[in-house]
């Protein structure tokens, strides 16, 4: 999932929504190569009272590969200078809202972007962001805070990849710059309140947790739990490497010092293991342990 995606989807508009639809305001995009194009089967209102343009009926803004439909969009701009300047402060689409690019596409049933905040905020039933990557689901909102480099998936978040999930109440996903390209790229996720890792083989959950994109590694913290073929291991502290399979639990927070990793203080805590005998294949049945018989 690309930062820019975020962020030119909705700055796009800002930049040129005005120009667009009204010369005379002075709100040229300035800082844009392509040009902006808006669509709306019902038409473009200018509304100078409310401050605000509408473009209605299955509307549609493009700019180069980015592309935003909704029902309607709003521009709202702050008051006009003696020159004729000025500036779009909020950006708003209305049903059916789809923002797509050709790596990510995110869905929703509104839309806003404060120019100010920079920030964008989705809403909606069916609220998701899929990618080539992965996709992202959400009941209350999805987000994207600029200036953090951060976005943020509430309610019942979920990010699922190749047949693995990670799950919890708030996800937040932090971008970092590549240092030979300068691309900015998916770095680390973090999960908040009831996290659920699932993979194919097994189960964990937790109270948090992060996963680093590129080791493959999730970190689990507080009252973990991890269960494979029934079973069961407890403890406080879990990394789980999501590519290889491989589960390590702890009964704490491990310390890290020049060798590597030690146990932590471990006096009042244990890691906890609970098996479950083998089935007996041909009748399902738990296989005998008494001794034979004479």
């Amino acid at each position: 999932m690309s930062r820019w995606f975020w962020i030119i989807a909705f700055c796009l508009i800002v930049a040129g929504t005005a120009t667009a639809q009204a010369q005379g305001l002075g709100l040229a995009s300035q800082n844009s190569d392509s040009p902006l194009e808006i669509f709306a089967d019902d038409g473009i209102e200018w509304e100078q009272d409310a401050k605000r343009m509408v473009a209605r009926g299955n509307a549609r803004a493009e700019r180069g590969n980015v592309v935003v439909r909704a029902d309607t969009l709003v521009a709202y701009y702050n008051t006009l200078g003696a020159d004729g300047a000025g500036d779009i402060t909020m950006i708003e689409a209305l049903g059916n809202v789809r923002i797509s690019s050709p790596k990510e596409t995110a869905y929703g049933d509104s839309a806003k972007y404060d120019v100010q905040k920079a920030v964008l905020v989705l809403w909606g039933k069916d609220l998701r962001l899929v990618s080539d990557k992965a996709t992202i689901t959400a009941s209350e909102s999805l987000e994207y805070w600029d200036e953090r480099h951060q976005a943020v998936a509430r309610g019942n978040a979920t990010a699922t990849r190749d047949g693995r999930t990670l799950q919890a109440r708030v996800l937040t996903a932090d971008f970092l710059p590549d240092p030979k390209t300068g691309d900015i790229a998916l770095s680390v996720i973090k999960a908040f309140d009831n996290v659920v890792v699932t993979t194919p083989e097994e189960r964990a959950t937790a109270q948090k947790g992060a996963y680093d994109v590129k080791s493959g590694i999730a970190v689990l913290e507080g009252s973990v739990k991890i269960n494979r073929g029934g079973n069961e291991l407890t403890g406080e502290y879990a990394t789980v490497n999501l590519d290889q399979g491989k589960s390590t639990i702890y009964a704490s927070k491990p310390k890290t010092g020049k060798t590597g990793t030690s146990s932590g203080d471990n006096t009042t805590k244990r890691v906890k293991m609970f098996l479950v005998p083998s089935k007996d294949k041909t009748s399902g049945k738990t296989p005998d342990k008494s001794a034979p018989k004479p």
